[in-house]
């Protein structure tokens, strides 16, 4: 994940494994680039991105240090699963 790389580093898109085809990869970091999120660049048969950072944080503080949080923290159901069980 771009917001956990505290040296703000460019990364090839092709270096982020997610279970997903080509073309939805495409879609999302179109989709991160038009929304104003990353930067991207193209450099020979291959395509980098970088995380806006200095932009973000100024817009909103405190986020992206919110979500590596969150990232970090491990998935448990039971707390939903207890609130529904009645």
């Amino acid at each position: 994940m771009l917001a956990a790389d505290p040296m703000d580093s460019e990364r090839a898109c092709s270096s982020f494994s997610m279970p997903v085809a080509k073309s939805t990869k495409t879609h999302h970091w179109r989709a991160l680039r038009e929304a104003g999120l990353i930067t991207q660049r193209d450099a020979g048969n291959g395509t980098f991105v970088r995380l806006r950072r200095t932009e973000l944080e100024q817009r909103f503080p405190g986020l992206l240090a919110t979500l590596t949080a969150l990232t970090r923290q491990p998935q448990t159901c039971s707390a939903a699963t207890s609130q529904h069980a009645d």
